[in-house]
């Protein structure tokens, strides 16, 4: 018996790989999921098009989380906060003038992460214990998981305003050591089988309800559908 503990993105990755060599793993999970309204208002947004969405469900979709210790706002899914939900106080850490969060939910951070897979480069390997060919078939793998479309999102108008900018000054950025391009996203820009891609509705930050942008719940929910794993949640 082969047990997985926790279905995040490392978790998922493994029993993906496991599952190639023809193993049925089993997922251990704290395995918290939203509320039944916040699937409700997925559900809803999921059912039409982009254009026909309420400015009633966009409130609750764009609602923030309070700040952390950097200012920033915390991200939300759909508007909820069980993503960051604490069920074990005891094993909590306790920071002065910092955070560092944990996730018991179903997926993990990835219900609410940015969907950047930007590989390190090359020469960031010098330093390290592995080389930069110990890694590059995972990222091969990881890609062709995680973001299965070969054509790239579209950039938005004000990603492509800033990198034209950015462009204009290549040169004397790059003599200070600064490097740009586009990031690349773990996002489905075209339907397939799996899911539908992306709608270019720029609502990206409160949560896909297509699923466009990958997600480790999603990808457990297929899995565990064609029985190519066994799920053990807490809850």
């Amino acid at each position: 018996m082969i047990y997985i503990i926790g279905s995040g993105l490392s978790g998922i990755a493994a029993a993906v790989a496991l599952v190639r060599r023809g193993y049925r793993p089993t997922i251990l999970d704290a395995g918290i999921k939203a509320d039944p309204e916040t699937s409700d208002l997925k559900a809803r947004l999921r059912s039409v098009e982009p254009d026909a969405w309420t400015q009633v469900d966009l409130a609750q979709l764009k609602q923030m989380g309070p700040a952390a210790s950097t200012g920033i706002p915390r991200k939300l899914h759909f508007g909820s906060n069980f993503v960051y939900r604490e069920i074990d106080k005891v094993t909590s850490a306790q920071f002065d003038r910092a955070s560092i969060l944990r996730s018991f939910a179903q997926g993990g951070f990835s219900n609410v992460w940015g969907a950047v897979i930007q590989p390190w480069p090359q020469a960031e390997f010098r330093q390290w214990p592995v080389s930069f060919l110990d890694v590059e078939r995972h990222y091969a793998h990881i890609r062709k998981l995680i973001s299965p479309s070969e054509v790239s999102p579209r950039a938005s108008v004000q990603a492509y305003s800033v990198h034209r900018d950015l462009q204009r000054r290549r040169r004397r950025l790059e003599a200070q050591g600064i490097r740009f391009h586009y990031a690349d996203l773990a996002v489905r820009t075209s339907d397939d089988e799996v899911g539908k891609g992306c709608k270019h509705c720029g609502l990206c930050l409160y949560g896909c309800p297509y699923d466009s942008i990958f997600s480790a719940s999603a990808q457990l929910a297929q899995m565990v559908r064609q029985g190519e794993v066994k799920y053990i949640p807490m809850s």
